[in-house]
């Protein structure tokens, strides 16, 4: 990996918590190396702004999209909001409850029902919004939320025209 950093290149992820990770516990964890591997971590959302994906936009454009705890984190704009965006898809609302998963979180035994409360907070404001396709960039919140009962894509498979009825 270092190799292609130092030739210019990038580290890619689509998950929002493996890029906060890379960005913000490298340069602890690894001083120098950390660093340079933290300036070179982009989501792949923000390089399709610096170099623009063909894409086959979905015809479905009903959909609610979930803002993931760890974009959030990452600042503003959301970058995988920003390219829906960009690529012609406008959700009908953008949610910004947490789905109680927090990486590890929900898989500590003491955190069980705080976990499911966070959850039902979660679905409560999925069913008002009124749209059964929820579109997230966390892998970990998008399996959350289609355990909650509804169907669930990421930004990537929308573009892709992946978003269409089943």
């Amino acid at each position: 990996m270092l190799p292609v950093i130092d030739r210019g290149g990038f580290l890619l992820s689509n998950c929002p918590s493996c890029l906060s990770f890379f960005r913000h516990a490298y340069p602890s964890l690894l001083p120098g190396t950390g660093e340079k591997i933290a300036r070179a971590a982009l989501s792949i959302y923000e390089l399709a702004e610096k170099t623009p994906l063909p894409v086959k936009v979905s015809a479905r454009n009903d959909f609610v999209y979930h803002r993931a705890c760890h974009i959030i984190g990452l600042g503003e704009p959301d970058p995988a909001l920003q390219f829906l965006r960009t690529v012609g898809l406008k959700p009908r609302a953008v949610v910004e409850q947490c789905c109680g998963s927090a990486g590890s979180f929900e898989l500590k035994s003491e955190n069980a029902e705080a976990s499911r409360k966070i959850a039902s907070a979660l679905k409560a404001e999925l069913e008002k919004s009124g749209a059964r396709l929820v579109v997230s960039a966390c892998g970990l919140c998008r399996r959350k939320i289609q355990a909650l009962g509804f169907e669930v894509r990421n930004p990537l498979e929308m573009a892709a025209g992946q978003g269409e009825e089943r």
